[in-house]
Parts: structure tokens; C-alpha cells; sequence
């Protein structure tokens, strides 16, 4: 009977802790899956077609602005509001399979809808101001220093502007849903800055040695979550450089030529083109010429290449009292001005 007994009992045991067993898996499988929050953000910087920098370019001798980046920082912004939620930023960095620069990293962001809005956050030269509003974020340069503002003809030029660096931007709407991997965002990133070859012929440029100009009708700003343009007139100062233009017919072929960026130029308003010469004289003679280059802007080599060649000879006069080379002194520069229509 006992062993009976002791058989019963084992019996019983093991099929009560089969039934613990069952009982326990089902349990288990009754709590969610773990849900990740991690990302992987990727942007490519596609630089391909921008006139004058990839392609169009007029003349090769100038050094292209830089189409590069270090670091890209990425904001999240909320669809029904536009406002910010998270941001992270991105510095590791290797080649896409078209031979773009690709930056990538990771952050957490938990499931839902976005409007993610990427920029180069390593310029020199862009300020970026209410990061808060996807509609206000919004991207300007600083004024000149006051050094080069005096070396312009005179003070009634009001605010001239640094020139911006090209800024890349990538903006898309992206859904993270809840999952047990990680997810991977993707975008890509396109200059949002403009840039032009400006030219023009020039006689006599060995009697100069600096030689500055400055242009109107260009916008300060943009708005670049919306991607829009500032309605407010600015100028921007360059240097121009000598060189020669194999193109033009005639023994004289010599120009002062630049690549100057801009956040754009506006339809409405002129633009004048004002460039300074320092002569080579004892007395420190500034020599400023003033030309209208607006309508160059509708031409078809402005508009399809970004190209602004004025047809136009700039006669730099022979010193006076030639001396040994631009010296400045602190003397007052002796100005001589000429307004000209093209």
C-alpha cells in the first residue's frame, strides 16, 4: 500500500507542476514586447548642380564656396503646431553610394508623426535665430566689422551685410510607429543660398591695388523651416579679383571678376553694383565707380547659369602723384565718384 501510495503522489506532483509550467508561459507571453525609442538619422548633403559651384561655372581659376559640413543639427518639430520637441546632432560621417557626404547618428524619439528639419550647424558666418518655431527658424549674417565699413565711399550706404556661407537644409515629415528594432530616418540636404560669377571689363586695373565692391537688391534672410525668403533689401560686400577672359573679342581682355553668395536676389528692387579702387598714389586717391546690374538679373545667363558678364569697360585712371605702391596713410582719402548707367 505505501508504495502504491508513493506512486499516486508522484504523479500527482507532476502533473500539477505541468499545469505551473503552462500556466507560467501563458503569463509571459500576456505582457507588450519592449518598444524602442532609439533612431538612426542618416542626411545626405546632395551638392550636385549648384551653378558655379558643380556645374556652370564661368570661369574655374576662382575657389568654390565650401559644399561641406562637420556636423548637421536635426530638429523635430510637432505637425499640429510647429513647435520643437527634440533635436540631436550628427557628426560621423562617410560617403553615400552616389559619392555625396552622408552624415549619420543616433537619438531617441517616441513613436508618432514629425517634421524633421536638418541644417549644417558649423558656419562661420550664419546666424540662426528662433529655433523654437518651424514657420519663424530663421537664417541672416551679421554686418561687416567696422574696419572694412570704412573703406566704403561714404556713410550713406546704411547696413552692408557678410556674405552667407551655402547652407544645407533637408525638411521632410516622418512617422516613427512602435517596434522592437531600430528605424532608420533618412533625408537629404540642398543649399538653400545662391551663388553668382560677376564680371566686368576693366582698362588700366594696374593702377589699382585693392579693390572692393558691394551690391543691392539682395534678400538678408531666410526662413528656411518654410523655406522663405526675406523681403528686406541688403547689401553685401566681396573683393573682386584681376584676370583675364579668353572669351572677349579685342587686344584688351582683362577683368575684375568674383563669386559672391546670397540668400537671393529680390525681383523688385534695383541693385546696384558700387566698386572701389584704391589707386597707387602718394595722397591715398579712392577711385569709386557705381553701375545698375538690375536688369543683368533677367538675362539668360542670370537666370539658367548665374552668370552676371557686364558688357561694360571700367577706365581706372592713371595716378597723378604715383608713389611706391598702395600705402595707406591716415590722411583722408581724396574720393572720385561715377554714377553710370548700363
Amino acid at each position: 500500500m505505501d508504495g502504491m501510495v508513493r506512486k499516486r503522489c508522484i504523479s500527482v506532483l507532476a502533473v500539477w507542476a505541468m499545469l505551473s509550467l503552462a500556466s507560467c508561459s501563458s503569463t509571459i507571453h500576456e505582457y507588450p514586447r519592449p518598444v524602442s525609442d532609439e533612431i538612426a538619422v542618416r542626411v545626405v548633403l546632395n551638392t550636385d548642380g549648384v551653378s558655379n559651384v558643380t556645374c556652370d561655372s564661368y570661369n574655374q581659376t576662382l575657389p568654390k564656396p565650401s559644399m561641406t559640413s562637420e556636423m548637421l543639427r536635426v530638429l523635430f518639430y510637432a505637425p499640429e503646431n510647429g513647435r520643437l520637441v527634440a533635436q540631436c546632432f550628427l557628426s560621423q560621417k562617410t560617403l553615400s553610394p552616389e559619392g555625396y557626404e552622408l552624415l549619420y547618428g543616433r537619438t531617441h524619439l517616441p513613436p508618432g508623426d514629425y517634421l524633421l528639419l536638418a541644417y549644417n550647424f558649423d558656419t562661420k558666418t550664419i546666424r540662426v535665430e528662433h529655433e523654437n518655431s518651424l514657420s519663424e527658424i530663421n537664417a541672416f549674417t551679421p554686418k561687416i566689422p567696422d574696419y572694412l565699413h570704412a573703406l566704403l565711399p561714404d556713410s550713406s550706404v546704411g547696413k552692408v551685410f557678410q556674405q552667407p556661407e551655402h547652407l544645407l537644409v533637408a525638411r521632410r515629415a516622418i512617422r516613427i510607429t512602435e517596434s522592437d528594432r531600430m528605424q532608420v530616418v533618412e533625408a537629404e540636404a540642398r543649399t538653400v543660398v545662391d551663388s553668382y560669377y560677376l564680371q566686368v571689363r576693366v582698362r588700366g586695373l594696374r593702377h589699382a591695388s585693392i579693390v572692393k565692391a558691394t551690391i543691392s537688391g539682395l534678400s538678408a534672410a531666410n526662413r528656411f523651416g518654410i523655406d522663405e525668403h526675406s523681403a528686406e533689401d541688403s547689401k553685401i560686400m566681396f573683393d573682386l579679383s584681376g584676370g583675364t577672359d579668353p572669351r572677349i573679342d579685342g587686344e584688351n581682355q582683362d577683368v575684375l571678376c568674383a563669386l559672391f553668395n546670397t540668400f537671393g536676389k529680390l525681383e523688385t528692387a534695383p541693385s546696384e553694383l558700387t566698386v572701389r579702387f584704391d589707386l597707387l598714389t602718394r595722397n591715398n586717391t579712392q577711385y569709386v565707380k557705381t553701375l545698375d546690374i538690375a536688369p543683368l538679373f533677367l538675362t539668360e545667363d542670370a537666370r539658367e547659369r548665374h552668370w552676371l558678364l557686364i558688357d561694360y569697360v571700367l577706365d581706372i585712371p592713371e595716378p597723378s602723384q604715383t608713389g611706391g605702391g598702395f600705402d595707406p596713410g591716415t590722411t583722408d582719402w581724396d574720393e572720385i565718384h561715377e554714377r553710370i548707367e548700363l
